[in-house]
Formats: C-alpha cells, sequence, structure tokens
C-alpha cells in the first residue's frame, strides 16, 4: 500500500534554469540606467543595440509560448513571459507622445544632422530644407573647408546665415548674433558651439557632438572620463545662458544612458515628449540606436519630432517643431 501511495504523488514542478537566469538577466537589463555611468557594465548595456539586448530572450520566449500553448506552464513562468512581452518596448525606448501641441507663440523647424566626413554636396538635404520650410539647421561632422556641406547649404540657401567651428556648424533663417564656441575635452576637432537666434522671440540656438566610448581604439574604460567631460561643459554651456535653449546634436548617447537621461532631466528631450516609436537615427545602413537628440528649455515647447531621411549620410537626420512661448 506504501509503495502504490509513492508512485501516485505528482512529482513536484521546478522551474527550469532557462526561466532562471531568463529572469535575472531581465532584470539586469531594466536596471543596468540606473547603474553608476562610469563603468563598463552601464556602457555594454546601454550602448548596445535593443535588438541585440533582446536576443537572449528567444530561446526563452519559445519555451514558455509552447508551454503555455500545452497549457503546461507554471505560473512562476507565465509572470516571465508577461514580463518579457511587456519590457521589450522599454528596451527600445518605444514612445508614446505624452505632451501637448502648443497653440501660442511663434513656430520653428528644427533639423540636427550628423552628415559624416564624407558627404561633400547634399542636394537633397537642401530640397528638404526649402520643401520644409526649415528654420535652423545644425551639423556634426562637417569637415572639408569650403567643399563641406555646410558650406555648399550656405550657398545654396541665399539669405541664410552660418556660423561654423571646427567640425560644428549652425545654418539660420535668422539672423545668429552673440556667437560662443565652448571646447569639448574629448576631441580637439569637438566644440559646444552656440548663438543667439534673432527671430521674433529670440532664443539661443545650440549644438555640440560628444565622444562615445571607442571598443577599438583604446580600453574602454579609458573613455569614461572623456564623455563625462563632454557632458558637463554642455551643462555649463546651458547654465550660462540667459536665453530659452534649443540644444541639438549628436550625443553618442542612448536615451536609456545614464548622462542622457540626466541631460533629459534639466530638458526637455523633444522625441521623448512628442515622439512616435523608436526613434533610431543611426545607422544608416542597419538602424540600430538613437544617439542624435533635440532637446528645449523652458519657454519652448516642442510640438513635432520625427526621424528624417539620411541624405547620404550614416545617420538619419531628426527634425523637430518648437513652439516659442511668449
Amino acid at each position: 500500500m506504501d509503495e502504490v501511495k509513492l508512485n501516485s504523488e505528482p512529482n513536484k514542478k521546478r522551474i527550469p534554469i532557462l526561466t532562471i537566469l531568463t529572469a535575472i538577466y531581465l532584470v539586469t537589463v531594466l536596471l543596468s540606467p540606473y547603474s553608476p555611468s562610469n563603468n563598463i557594465f552601464h556602457s555594454l548595456f546601454n550602448y548596445c543595440p535593443p535588438f541585440i539586448l533582446c536576443i537572449p530572450f528567444v530561446p526563452a520566449l519559445a519555451v514558455l509560448i509552447y508551454q503555455l500553448f500545452r497549457k503546461r506552464i507554471l505560473r512562476f513562468d507565465a509572470i516571465l513571459l508577461a514580463a518579457i512581452i511587456s519590457s521589450i518596448p522599454i528596451i527600445f525606448t518605444y514612445e508614446i507622445p505624452y505632451s501637448k501641441n502648443s497653440t501660442s507663440g511663434h513656430w520653428v523647424r528644427v533639423l540636427t544632422h550628423n552628415v559624416n566626413f564624407e558627404s561633400r554636396e547634399m542636394p537633397e538635404l537642401r530640397n528638404y530644407i526649402i520643401e520644409n520650410k526649415i528654420d535652423l539647421v545644425y551639423l556634426q561632422e562637417v569637415k572639408g573647408g569650403d567643399e563641406s556641406p555646410a558650406s555648399y547649404l550656405q550657398k545654396n540657401l541665399p539669405g541664410w546665415y552660418m556660423i561654423t567651428e571646427r567640425e560644428t556648424a549652425i545654418l539660420s533663417r535668422f539672423e545668429l548674433t552673440d556667437i560662443k564656441s565652448i571646447p569639448l575635452g574629448s576631441l580637439p576637432q569637438r566644440v559646444v558651439l552656440s548663438a543667439t537666434v534673432n527671430a521674433p522671440t529670440p532664443f539661443r540656438a545650440m549644438t555640440c557632438h560628444w565622444s562615445v566610448p571607442q571598443f577599438r581604439k583604446k580600453l574602454l574604460r579609458a573613455n569614461f572620463p572623456d564623455q563625462h567631460s563632454d557632458y558637463e561643459t554642455t551643462l555649463q554651456a546651458i547654465q550660462e545662458s540667459e536665453l530659452p535653449i534649443i540644444l541639438g546634436g549628436d550625443f553618442n548617447c542612448t536615451p536609456r544612458h545614464g548622462l542622457m537621461r540626466s541631460l533629459s532631466n534639466k530638458l526637455q528631450n523633444a522625441f521623448t515628449s512628442v515622439g512616435s516609436g523608436s526613434g533610431l537615427t543611426f545607422s544608416a545602413r542597419n538602424l540600430l540606436v538613437r544617439i542624435d537628440h533635440l532637446f528645449s528649455s523652458k519657454g519652448i515647447r516642442p510640438a513635432k519630432c520625427v526621424v528624417e531621411p539620411s541624405f547620404g549620410s550614416d545617420h538619419h537626420a531628426l527634425f523637430a517643431e518648437f513652439a516659442l512661448e511668449n
């Protein structure tokens, strides 16, 4: 009798090791943006393209979904399945617009674009600027002197104003005054370039190009001070402005990165506020990450933000429409 009773007891179901490891990995990915931004762990998880971060979920999802259809799924497995599915939009930083469009004040249309040093004449970009009535253009990686994309655009946009310093340029339909350039310590060709835009409601235009931890050129750890220095220099330029600011550029930081999250707490990130989707801007050939951003300070409200074509660069351009509040 005892033997029969023993054999008739149902086996206790144990949580598979794959499920446990997947749960640990999911928690690690979701918490990584809150880790210190000056370590390798933070960079690996917050520079990594979202689709690569999601690859380890594939085998676990296959097993969990199979168990679900076979009605053999454990309660913990079901919770994990729901957590993975709901976390994927977070990992991809998929945005749903939450800011309401402004109906007052003057409007300004801004485009930021890393034009890539290999780009020279950019007729498609020039046509886009005219057709979409762009007011302000930020350019990064401007090289080539008189043959640079910035020089080409200035020659082919009559009446526009341009300022340029090293590899950065600002072009505007409105007059640019009180020009300032603050060197970024990371690389000799990088600066924070800014000027007062004499629009009907004046504001400060500001653009920059931050460094990025290089996995090949030198040890990853050696780059952390450079990028933090870029952040501090940019923050200093923001704090010194007495006018509202529109800041844009190539920050080489994803929205999940600690420095970008910190900057987004001080200024309003246009795509986060009014953009829709993942907003990936790099690279043009294979969209991997969103590292190009547009921000505004108090007194300037974003109303629209979308990713535009690459116009021959390795980055996609980013466009935003702002309301300059009176």
